[in-house]
């Protein structure tokens, strides 16, 4: 078995980690794999913000407003390529 980069994460269990894990790529993958385990309306919350100022106020604000468009954009093109990779795989 390869290892890809949006592989399915059951894939990666009998394979030992070789990619470092401290850098921004490795944090952004992460990111996006916690966000695709989310149901589809929290995930929306998370991404786009809900209004509500609660718990973690800048998590609750959305994606977007904190971290600004391109973030968004590059989270959003993560997801799409995981989502695909994960249909095709």
């Amino acid at each position: 078995m390869t290892l890809s980069l949006f592989g399915r994460q059951d894939d990666f269990k009998s394979v030992p980690e070789t990619r470092p894990t401290w850098t921004e790529a490795w944090r952004h993958e992460c990111e996006c794999r916690y966000l695709l385990s989310l149901k589809l309306e929290y995930r929306r919350m998370l991404l786009y913000g809900n209004g509500l100022d609660r718990a973690d106020p800048h998590y609750l604000a959305g994606i977007e407003k904190v971290r600004g468009a391109a973030a968004l954009a590059r989270i959003q093109k993560t997801l799409t390529e995981m989502v695909n990779a994960r249909a095709t795989a």
